[in-house]
């Protein structure tokens, strides 16, 4: 009897020896997985509901053994390495991209971003063990090159994880708050003078403005009651807001209050900002932004939020007052004019063209077509199938728009679209097209050339190539943004309905 149960122990644990690995990679998966899925509740599951603690110890509980488990098999690896199983190589840069994090959680706690440091020597130790496998398993070339970019990836994932837990650290959150040093006026001149008025000598004293007056020209700007407009929009404190200016005045207001999180004090005109805007606000709107404040506070101190906006992102903010006029109307106006500046730009540089003779395959690069598709599918919603779309006026000014076209090409024929595009371009239109037209015709004609117009100039000074990638990229993003927010806004009975169209 104790031989036999000698040889099944024997068994099991040279079973166990084969599939440690395996087992110790596919729990280090489903430990990101599981991340991936659990990570954002936190935010919406506070307090000491029953809930909200089964929710925080399941994820405290993947959060420690995501690191452990995947710290364990890439130790294993170093030590135990089959040399004639390859797949092993791809093994390490996987379990890198693994303790990279997900980008919904990188601290658990804020103590977990004032220990960087740690999290730094242990990156410098992981991935010398990680190339260390590497470079013993010595693949063929082909799978060295395939398995160099997950390696790569692995590391930046890493690399961003630390970078965001350095970031999100009290210290470096305060310095990064912290106002340029003000001198205060000019004391010295000040009193050279008043001794000179005493001596009986005309003098000029340099008034030097106080901060404060800065201070209060800004926040006329950025925290005026409605985005982009008078602030006449919340006058009547139960007028509806939209959703997307709460956000924005959310993110606002989040830039200014996040210094109270590091015990920095507020100006005495931050202050009055925030209590002219709330006191027009009704209860449960200022509760709405108040909460998304505090979920901007949240990605930054436990997400990598703040390293993954890239600089496109902020040069897209940027640019967003510039074209903010051409999206801040109803849906149906914006589709209108961004199609057509879309059109425009589209048959002006002759992406049109840029065809494949043998295959018909487009050379161009992706963000031209892509922009060009969901402008037509969006415009043919908006003509088609209005009733997926938020309530307006689209089909008026969609026959608006084409009276007014027609009436401009009336006695032009036989035009090519490079000819007619290049036509309507020519138009100046400095001069804002609905001040001109006012109330009576719809037609936004000469809005989208206006907006074709901005978009050209937007990147006047980088070079042509760059220029081009830079302006179609922002004219996708924009596209992507209205077409995610359209399907939001459509209820999921139209949904359901368009499954037994012809078209979708």
């Amino acid at each position: 009897m104790k031989p036999i149960l000698t040889r099944e122990v024997k068994h099991v644990e040279q079973l166990w020896n084969d599939w440690e690995i395996r087992v110790a990679t596919i729990c280090s998966l489903a430990l990101q997985i599981l991340l991936l899925g659990t990570a954002g509740s936190r935010k919406r599951n506070y307090g000491m509901t029953f809930q909200a603690i089964i929710i925080t110890f399941s994820l405290w509980l993947e959060y420690l053994l995501a690191d452990y488990v995947a710290t364990f098999a890439l130790g294993y690896l170093s030590r135990n390495q089959d040399e004639n199983n390859q797949v092993l190589i791809f093994w390490a840069p996987f379990l890198l991209l693994h303790l990279g994090g997900q980008d919904t959680i990188t601290a658990l706690s804020i103590e977990d971003s004032e220990l960087w440091k740690r999290h730094l020597l242990n990156f410098g130790w992981q991935v010398a063990l990680a190339i260390y496998v590497f470079v013993k398993l010595l693949p063929p070339i082909s799978i060295t090159c395939a398995a160099g970019f997950i390696f790569a990836a692995g590391i930046l994932k890493y690399v961003q994880r630390i970078w965001a837990l350095q970031r999100a650290s009290m210290s470096s959150l305060r310095s990064s708050l912290v106002m340029d040093p003000d001198p205060g006026p000019n004391y010295a001149k000040f009193m050279k003078y008043y001794s000179s008025i005493r001596a009986g000598l005309d003098a000029i004293i340099e008034v030097v403005p106080e901060r404060h007056e800065e201070l209060g020209s800004r926040n006329e700007t950025t925290l005026n009651p409605s985005i982009g407009q008078t602030g006449k929009d919340l006058e009547d404190p139960t007028l509806n807001i939209k959703y997307a200016d709460v956000v924005c005045k959310a993110y606002d207001f989040f830039q200014t209050f996040k210094c109270l999180f590091v015990d920095l004090i507020l100006s005495f005109e931050d202050r009055k900002g925030s209590q002219d805007y709330f006191i027009q606000l009704e209860t449960e709107k200022a509760y709405k932004v108040s909460d998304i404040e505090l979920f901007f506070m949240y990605d930054i101190l436990h997400t990598k939020a703040s390293v993954i906006h890239t600089w496109y992102a902020t040069e897209v903010n940027r640019h967003f007052k510039e074209l903010g006029w051409s999206i801040e109307d109803e849906l149906d106006e914006s589709i209108l004019i961004w199609h057509i500046a879309t059109d425009l730009l589209f048959h002006f540089y002759g992406w049109d063209k840029h065809k494949d003779d043998k295959k018909g395959e487009t050379k161009d690069p992706c963000y031209p077509r892509i922009s060009q598709h969901i402008s037509n599918y969006m415009l043919f919603l908006l003509i088609a199938h209005p009733f997926m779309l938020p309530a307006g006026i689209g089909q008026i000014r969609f026959g608006d728009t084409c009276e007014e076209a027609k009436k401009f090409f009336r006695r032009k024929t036989n035009l090519g679209h490079k000819e007619a595009t290049k036509m309507i371009l020519s138009i100046k239109t400095e001069y804002d097209p609905k001040v001109v037209k006012g109330d009576r015709s719809k037609s936004v004609l000469f809005d989208g050339c206006k907006l074709a117009h901005q978009l050209q100039d937007l990147y006047s000074g980088v070079e042509s190539s760059k220029k081009l990638e830079k302006m179609w990229k922002l004219i996708s993003i924009v596209w992507v943004e209205m077409l995610c927010y359209t399907a939001s806004k459509c209820g999921g009975y139209f949904h359901a309905k368009q499954l037994r169209e012809e078209s979708f």
